[in-house]
Parts: C-alpha cells; structure tokens; sequence
C-alpha cells in the first residue's frame, strides 16, 4: 500500500511536469505566429516570472513551518515512523504552489485562457494532493508540545464544525461549486480584472482542494473517515463534472470570457481567443480527469487489499474457533483419568 501511494505521488507530480511543459510548447508554437511584438517570442514567455513578495513568504514560512515540526519530530521521537518520502512529497507540492504563482504561467494568465486554466490545475490537481501526502496534520500533531496538542489541535479536530465541514457530501458540494461558480464568465473576469477578487478565487480553489483530497487520501486524521466505496463516488462525481465543464465549454462557438476576447484583439500574436478557450478547456477535464482516475484506482486497490485483509482475519478467527471446539470437543470425549 505504501508502494502504491508513492507511485500515486510521483504520477501526481508527474502530470503536472507533463501539463507545463505541454503548456509552454503549445504556447511558443502559437506565439510564433504573431511576429514582431516582443511580448509573444519564446524569450520573453520564459523570462517573465513575477515577484509576488505576499505569495513567497507565506509559502517559505509554511515550509520553514513544516521542515521545524519534521526536524522536531526526529529529534524528540525518533522511534515514530515518519517516512523522509513524505517530506519529499508536501515540499515539492510547495514548489509546485510557488511556480504556479510566479511563473510566466501567472504571468500571461490575463493574457490566455489556456495559462490560467493550467495554473488551476496545478493547484487543485498538484499541490493539493502532494500536500495532503505529506501528512501535515500527523506531523503537527506529533511534533507539537503537550499543552498545544491538547488546548488547540485535539479541541480543532474534534469541533463540530469541522465534523460538519468534512463530511462527503458537504466537502464534494464545495470542490464542484467552487470550480463550477468560478467559470462563470462576469465572475471570472471581475476576478482578472481585481487583484483581490483573484486571490479569493486561489485560496477557494485550494482549499476546497485540499479538503476534497484530505479524504481522497486518508493519509491525516479526519473526524469522519468516509470508506472507500464513498471515496470512489466523489472521485467518479468529480471525473464527470469535469468532463461535463470542459466539453460545455469546448462546444461554445464563440469567446464567453470578455477579458480573453479583448486580449486577442490587442495583441498580435498568440491564438484566437476562441481557440484558446477552446485548449484551456481541455485542460480543466484532460489532465485533471487523469489525475481522478489514477486516485480511483488507487482507491479500488486500497479496497481489494482491505477486503483481502478482513477475509484472511475472518477465516484465522473461523480456524481458531474451530479449533478451540474440536480440542473441547476431544477433551470432552477422552475418558476420566484414574488416579495415581
């Protein structure tokens, strides 16, 4: 099981490599039509990166954060199995995090439809899971001091909001909504245009992210841990709607998103703004339903072996029980012995 979690994470991180480095040779290959502005030849694609200074420290002092709880964890107990792979896997999600909002991927996101659209993927689809794999509520829990274990982290996991919060059903209506009420057109561009507006809208997307992989997962400990026949269910309910919004998307005859028809107009170089509408939106279900489905079907193999488990402990209890009647079956049979 462990084996297969890691081939989960690396395949995670894997399609989001996949997904870049596609993105950044679609994206030169369109640009090469435009010609003489500077702004669509490959040097000045990967060359602008943008200084978020908010965004750099808040993802350098949530890895400071974490490297301090592992490297405390170690320290004060050695003996708790804390895989070094876990590491690994929540601070290449902060990697992830961080070149989705300073690459040229947030860069050109008012530009094309297809930057932005791959910029939501890396979040939801990348970091999220590969912080989630890196057990950050386990790992505080462990590295935290009696006192705050007990007055703060025990009384937050066992709030009844957040009991409320994570359930099924409330945690899946969040991911599809969120995704979902974000594609709408006025409320999409309104969230170009406003700088704060589209904060909001990469905070909601990874966290309703990280809650929907949190129980995906199951790698920290949550107040209701949903079975793996429910998990199966989320994750086939978010293969469709994603199959749904991006083929509802791709089928429109014309731009939907004013920020990305103007943005063609005034450029010269790139693609229409019909076709790129049209290739971003195959992002939102193409990569993101490979990643649903190699989560489901790590799923069904987590079910097989737990099904496995529970039969071999049923037939030992069976044999056990068997064998306890038939030796006081015998001793029961066996004739008295005589005395000495």
């Amino acid at each position: 099981m462990h084996r297969t979690l890691r081939l989960g994470a690396l395949a995670v991180f894997g399609t989001g490599i996949v997904a870049a480095l596609s993105f950044l040779a679609s994206t030169s290959s369109t640009l090469a039509h435009g010609g003489g502005s500077t702004n669509g030849d490959l040097g000045a694609l990967l060359g602008g990166w943008s200084a978020e200074p908010s965004a750099i420290v808040l993802l350098v002092a949530l890895a400071a954060s974490y490297s301090w709880a592992y490297r405390r964890l170690r320290r004060t107990a050695p003996r708790f199995r804390f895989s070094a792979w876990r590491a690994v896997a929540f601070g290449a999600g902060i990697i992830v995090l961080l070149f989705a909002l300073v690459s040229p991927i947030d860069t050109y996101g008012d530009d094309l439809f297809i930057s932005h659209m791959l910029q939501h993927v890396l979040v939801m689809m990348v970091v999220a899971p590969l912080l989630i794999l890196g057990k950050p509520v386990t790992l505080g829990l462990r590295a935290a001091s009696p006192a705050i274990r007990r007055r703060y982290l025990l009384p937050t996991l066992r709030s009844r909001a957040l009991n409320l919060l994570l359930r099924p059903q409330i945690v899946l209506a969040l991911f599809v909504s969120t995704i979902w009420l974000w594609h709408i057109p006025d409320l999409y561009d309104a969230a170009i245009a406003n700088d704060a507006l589209h904060s909001l809208e990469h905070f909601s997307f990874l966290a309703a992210s990280l809650l929907f992989w949190w129980l995906i997962i199951d790698a920290d400990p949550t107040p209701l841990r949903p079975g793996h026949p429910v998990r199966a269910v989320m994750l086939i309910v978010a293969i469709i709607q994603g199959i749904v919004l991006g083929s509802v998307i791709t089928s429109l005859g014309e731009p939907i998103y004013e920020t990305y028809e103007a943005a063609a107009v005034a450029r010269d170089w790139g693609p229409s703004a019909l076709s790129d509408q049209r290739t971003g939106a195959g992002l939102v279900w193409i990569p993101s339903g490979l990643v649903f489905v190699l989560a489901l079907l790590i799923t069904f193999q987590a079910w097989l072996d737990r099904m496995e488990r529970e039969t071999e402990q049923e037939d030992m209890v069976r044999r056990l029980r068997s064998e306890r009647a038939s030796y006081f079956e015998g001793e029961a049979l066996a004739p008295p012995r005589r005395p000495n």
